[in-house]
């Protein structure tokens, strides 16, 4: 999304980074404002869905840990824990 001269200035002053913008873009909730324009908002609600989206992927990457999956010809063959504390491939 291109951004305006007044815009960039403003983010400078006030501190927000392109990935700031970014983010509130793709995650915030989106409303009407004045004048045909579109405004994006994030607040404490969407803070917390991506709080919980962070905890569900904590929770899925402690399960992963250590896991091997076996595949042969598209197919999953079987599926263990590593023992052992280094990768090995």
């Amino acid at each position: 999304m291109k951004s305006t001269y007044h815009s960039e200035k403003r983010m400078q002053q006030r501190g927000i980074k392109n990935k700031v913008l970014n983010f509130v873009l793709n995650n915030g909730q989106l409303n009407e404002a004045p004048g045909g324009a579109v405004k994006y908002f994030f607040g404490k609600k969407e803070y917390q869905e991506e709080m919980n989206k962070i905890k569900e992927y904590e929770k899925l990457l402690e399960r992963a840990k250590n896991t091997i999956v076996i595949v042969r010809d598209d197919r999953v063959l079987t599926t263990y824990k590593n023992q052992y504390q280094k990768m090995f491939l």
